[in-house]
């Protein structure tokens, strides 16, 4: 019958302190909403003002205890920490307008505004403007683009205004609605062009090795619109999933590129490295199951035309390299293709890489190697970098000649590709070879620059400059560029979670019985 002291633990176990950069009367909480300022200090929180975060201390396993900040007077202050919340400040998510040029126009931050007859206009900042205007693309047939939230610079900042541009706009959205085509699709019809198009199911599971699946989906309007170097992000749905020990084997969201695309069947096949606790929940998934598949996201990756690319890929990363090598014969190019695995029994699908390569160098870690099926390929025993450094010295006159080197596979190779291309292997290549490496950085949301999980740094290697990309908007960076330390750190960064919720995950499979998931 003890009065709980929750303040008098919460301060006990470490509390909860806010840095702020600035003074509390500088803060958009104080100036524009001081009741969250004063329900804040009531539960506990602790404010200190003009310090700035200079670098996260860690501990020998990499976990956080504490952050060091910069005082006003330059002087460095170390507060002890377990958990640090970066507020990072929000900007208005413009992608679409630099990948549609044609379509929209940026102003600063924001879209260029339209007023509802498609003429260009200035747009009042202020939350409750005298005229609202929406429209940042209006097409002669009298259809538009609406822009709402955080993207309008007048609604910019609060979920609250947020929500007023909606209240605020829809009046405009009715008008221009009524200028419209009147034609009014039946909604029968309606709803069987929706579930065609957009519903997707799995069409087939096949099982390639013990560790690799390959799915097949139904997915016809996101099988149209795919381009290599674009992904899917793949999840079941909770009401059709099973449920073991009070636990429902739902999957986070996966990142799977689409291997093979048929448009014209609307067929989709993923391969499925069985990695994690959601990737081996894919061994559920049975032909007709009904599934969650957002994109294709991403970025198209951007291919060179009728010249000479070498190609190379290690594991998973030669299926990745599927569509994109396709893409490249397609567009008149000659393709060195290095294709590396660690186990002989490993390699498959290995007739779709010889129909668009010219010269493949196939290389296995095993001893016991495997003859090539054409008389222009070779194999080579032992890693990736091994292989294109030996093939270089054998073929110096065969590399000159390449213009562009794209890889994907595992970070800790293409670390060591990057370092030996600025050092031993750089003679045996142009001055201006463009590489670039296919960065499968931890990725939550895949929304294009919102969530900021696929942060990944990038160094330039002569000034020591650094950038933050967002890697899910655009897997193919710069090799040179690429600071793959920071890559490493992120993707452990939850190693310990993943690890404890794959074993659960196994053991939820072994409870469901191996009849029910073969069933």
């Amino acid at each position: 019958k003890e009065s709980p002291d929750v303040l008098g633990l919460l301060k006990q176990w470490g509390g909860v302190t806010i840095a702020y950069r600035q003074a509390l009367q500088m803060a958009p909480s104080y100036r524009l909403n001081h009741e969250e300022v004063v329900k804040a200090f009531e539960e506990g929180i602790h404010l200190t003002e003009g310090l700035s975060p200079k670098q996260v201390e860690v501990d020998e396993y990499g976990k956080a205890t504490g952050l060091t900040l910069t005082n006003q007077h330059s002087k460095d202050i170390t507060l002890p920490a377990r958990t640090i919340l970066i507020a990072a400040g929000t900007q208005p998510n413009t992608v679409i307008g630099r990948e549609y040029p044609e379509r929209f126009s940026l102003h600063g931050r924001f879209f260029d505004a339209l007023d509802k007859s498609g003429q260009p206009v200035k747009v009042d900042p202020r939350a409750k403007p005298k005229e609202v205007h929406i429209l940042v693309n209006k097409r002669e047939d009298d259809k538009a683009i609406s822009y709402f939230g955080d993207m309008h610079p007048s609604f910019h900042g609060k979920v609250v205004k947020a929500m007023g541009s909606a209240k605020q706009g829809y009046p405009l959205l009715c008008q221009i609605l009524k200028q419209a085509d009147p034609h009014v699709v039946p909604p029968a019809v309606l709803f069987d062009i929706l579930d065609r198009d957009l519903r997707t199911h799995v069409h087939q599971v096949k099982r390639l090795n013990p560790f690799v699946m390959e799915l097949t989906l139904h997915a016809p309007m996101a099988a149209r619109n795919f381009e290599p170097g674009q992904f899917f992000r793949l999840q079941n749905y909770e009401s059709s999933a099973h449920h073991v020990f009070d636990t429902s084997l739902c999957m986070e969201g996966i990142a799977l590129t689409g291997a093979r695309v048929d448009k014209e069947k609307g067929l989709i096949t993923c391969i499925v490295r069985e990695v994690g606790g959601s990737t081996e929940l894919c061994r559920l998934l049975q032909p007709g199951d009904p599934v969650v598949l957002m994109g294709p996201t991403g970025k198209a990756v951007d291919l060179p035309k009728n010249k000479t690319v070498l190609l190379a890929g290690g594991g998973a990363g030669n299926i990745n390299l599927l569509t994109i090598g396709q893409k490249l014969k397609q567009q008149g190019n000659k393709i060195i293709y290095f294709a590396h695995y660690t186990q002989n029994k490993t390699r498959f699908w290995h007739e779709e890489i010889e129909d668009f390569a010219d010269q493949i160098i196939w290389c296995s870690e095993e001893k016991s190697a495997f003859s090539p099926d054409r008389p222009q390929d070779a194999f080579y025993q032992g890693n990736l970098n091994a292989a294109i450094n030996d093939f270089a010295q054998t073929h110096p006159n065969v590399l000159k000649k390449v213009d562009h080197l794209m890889v994907i596979t595992a970070g800790d190779v293409m670390q060591n590709l990057q370092a030996a291309l600025a050092g031993p292997l750089q003679q045996h290549f142009k001055k201006n070879l463009k590489a670039s490496a296919a960065i499968h950085s931890p990725m939550q949301c895949m929304m294009k620059e919102v969530c900021a999980q696929c942060l990944q740094s990038h160094t330039d290697p002569k000034t020591g400059k650094t950038e933050i990309v967002f890697s899910c908007f655009n897997q193919d960076q710069p090799l040179h560029l690429v600071d793959f330390d920071v890559l490493h750190g992120r993707l452990r960064q939850n190693s310990v979670q993943e690890k404890l919720t794959r074993l659960w995950i196994e053991k939820c499979l072994k409870e469901l019985g191996e009849d029910k998931i073969a069933a």
